[in-house]
């Protein structure tokens, strides 16, 4: 999907649907919307697509038809504080670590009253947590993982793990491993792919303890 129908299709939340739900909550569902449609998760990004989703809870109090940022930079500072999210102002681009996706993903099925959209979403989840933990087993570096060839694992490796280019920024590699992790664990939920799973886990792991080895090579 384009921008530019992205932003078109935005529907508001039944204000009912979120009644109590903290400020900082809601500011992962937007970065993790943003994140799952290729939306670049900006400072200004975030702060539009809350206020889209959430307006009852992201406009200005005396000008409600506008946004309220200041309520955006006190949410994202408290989801930094907490380690859901990663990312600088200076940088410009914010990403969900693997707990806040997963915080993310919660609220999104609770949002979803109706049994039918939430039957197809957990569907969904389930499918793309298969796939993206295959799609790991197939690949060079994970199989010389398996092997113990761990000098044959090289930054291409860890740049097509993550589905990313050779050129990508480390935001980029960063916010597409907090991705991964999180569906990597959510699979390992299903008994059938449980071992392969942990298998993944495991080759997660060696690539983030040698992340400033493989990132710089």
């Amino acid at each position: 999907m384009d921008s530019k129908k992205f932003w078109k299709n935005l529907k508001p939340y039944d204000p009912d649907q979120y009644e109590g739900e903290t400020l900082h909550s809601l500011t992962l569902i937007g970065i993790a919307e943003l994140n799952e449609h290729q939306i670049q998760a900006s400072y200004d990004n975030i702060t539009v697509v809350l206020f889209k989703l959430f307006p009852d809870k992201f406009s200005l109090t005396e000008y409600s038809e506008y946004p309220d940022s200041q309520r955006v930079s006190m949410s994202l500072a408290h989801c930094k504080t907490d380690l859901l999210i990663k990312g600088e102002y200076t940088k410009g681009v914010f990403t969900l670590t693997g707990t806040g996706q997963q915080i993310a993903d919660d609220l999104l099925d609770n949002l979803q009253s109706d049994s039918k959209s939430k039957y197809i979403r957990t569907d969904k989840n389930r499918k793309k947590s298969i796939k993206l933990t295959k799609e790991v087993t197939e690949t060079s570096g994970f199989k010389n993982f398996r092997a113990s060839n761990f000098k044959e694992i090289k930054k291409f490796d860890l740049c097509e793990c993550l589905h990313c280019t050779i050129n990508a920024d480390e935001d980029h590699l960063q916010q597409n491993y907090g991705l991964l992790l999180h569906y990597v664990n959510s699979c390992r939920k299903f008994e059938k792919f449980s071992e392969v799973s942990q298998w993944v886990l495991d080759y997660l792991e060696y690539l983030q303890t040698n992340w400033v080895r493989l990132v710089n090579e």
